[in-house]
């Protein structure tokens, strides 16, 4: 029983080191393009003092002023996100990242009790959170600031509480 806890530690341990080394990496380049938006966006409202229209610098570079953005509908949370964190911590863009991060050692968790429920084998379930802490797209994506990995956590804690409830 200890075993399989001890094991599940040492893969989130291995899971955060792979993620730890871009945590203070800059924001640049096309891969990070949703993440200067939400950057902008949090700058803006820390600017501004409105935290329900937001704004970002480079739409509507050539006008006067940075434009709204009008792109996306949904409420902006990491730009949310990362303003509570530099009210908390400064201004950086590790502490940010670092809850995605977070979110996604959660996710490594959920998937170790979602394959132990289905499959109840503890190997098996060590398996998989291991497979997901190491998987290149959960890497990168788990330290970039966009909602990537807040909803894949809240999706698998949606899908183990379904799980628990069916079977009892």
């Amino acid at each position: 029983m200890k075993t399989g806890f001890i094991y599940l530690g040492l893969i989130l341990c291995l899971g955060l080191l792979l993620r730890l080394p871009y945590l203070d990496f800059p924001s640049i380049g096309h891969h990070n393009m949703k993440e200067n938006e939400y950057i902008s966006m949090a700058k803006e409202m820390l600017r501004t003092r409105d935290f329900i229209n937001r704004r970002v610098y480079f739409y509507n570079g050539l006008e006067k002023g940075p434009g709204f953005m009008k792109l996306y509908p949904q409420i902006p949370l990491v730009s949310y996100q990362i303003i509570l964190a530099w009210k908390l911590f400064g201004n950086n863009l590790w502490v940010p990242r670092l809850i995605n991060i977070l979110f996604m050692l959660g996710s490594i968790i959920s998937v170790y009790h979602i394959a132990k429920i289905l499959t109840k084998d503890k190997s098996l379930a060590l398996l998989s959170s291991a497979l997901m802490g190491i998987m290149p797209l959960g890497v990168f994506f788990s330290r970039n600031l966009q909602p990537e990995s807040p909803a894949f956590f809240f999706m698998l804690l949606g899908s183990l509480f379904y799980l628990k409830f069916i079977s009892s």
